[in-house]
């Protein structure tokens, strides 16, 4: 009888090791481009929200101030800033908040609108967008966004002894926005040389109807920094990932 030939034990074992390696170096490639692919869609996400709140808040602010006081009649000691035909501007700022008005849509419609950085997310917020202090394991801080129409009175907000409910209006624009550091506030403010605008006293500055001037009215550029941080942790790091926008804004219609 003819011998029968093949593998040995051994042989099969050896070979089988080999395969097993050769495939734990294939699943580990394919689990780091895994990792690769999920850090980039975080931050993808991360930097497009922040760019669109960006933007829409630049596009708010060049919109600032019109149509203004200069376009009406004030004779008889009338003050247009109280129509609602009329954008008043800068209404509030702070190192946190923002409030002013202006035609936002260009749809002939003057419109209230502030943006501000809270720890506590606004009434009405939907279930699960979450806003916190960031401390102690609670949730990031949130950037809120309001638009109302004007009323026909003071520019300045209900909370303040005006009219205005512009600010129970509040939505989440923006989730995940790191605690500012000490001197990089959200917003700060620039007069026309260049300047810094002190608006951290408390309750930051607000309107006051023309003739008087205030420091409000020096403002003529905005800057706003925002830090943020990714929806989900990085697989390798466990950490969230991390940018900072920056927008400078002038204010064109003063």
């Amino acid at each position: 009888m003819r011998s029968q030939k093949g593998f040995s034990l051994i042989e099969l074992l050896v070979a089988t090791a080999v395969l097993l390696l050769m495939f734990a170096g294939v699943f580990a490639q394919i689990g780091k481009m895994q990792k690769a692919s999920q850090r980039e869609e975080v931050k993808r996400d991360m930097f497009q929200n922040g760019r669109e709140v960006m933007d829409q808040l630049n596009r708010d602010l060049h919109s600032a101030g019109f149509p203004n006081r200069f376009m009406f009649n004030r004779t008889g000691g009338l003050n247009p800033d109280n129509t609602n035909q009329s954008a008043a501007g800068l209404v509030k700022a702070s190192p946190t908040q923002i409030m002013f008005e202006g035609d936002i849509d260009s749809d002939g419609i003057v419109d209230s609108v502030a943006y501000q950085y809270v720890t506590a997310a606004p009434a009405g917020t939907p279930a699960g967008i979450n806003c916190g202090n960031g401390l102690a394991g609670n949730p990031l801080p949130c950037f809120v966004r309001a638009q109302t129409q004007k009323l026909n009175g003071t520019p300045l907000p209900t909370s303040d002894g005006g009219i205005q409910n512009t600010l129970a209006n509040y939505r989440v624009a923006l989730e995940n926005v790191s605690i500012p550091g000490a001197n990089s506030p959200v917003f700060s403010y620039y007069d026309a040389a260049g300047n810094v605008v002190d608006t951290s006293m408390a309750g930051g500055l607000s309107y006051i109807a023309p003739p008087a001037v205030n420091a409000l009215n020096s403002i003529r550029t905005i800057k706003v920094t925002l830090n943020l941080q990714g929806n989900s942790p990085d697989l390798d790091t466990r950490t969230r990932p991390a940018a900072t926008l920056t927008l400078t804004s002038k204010l064109n219609n003063y």
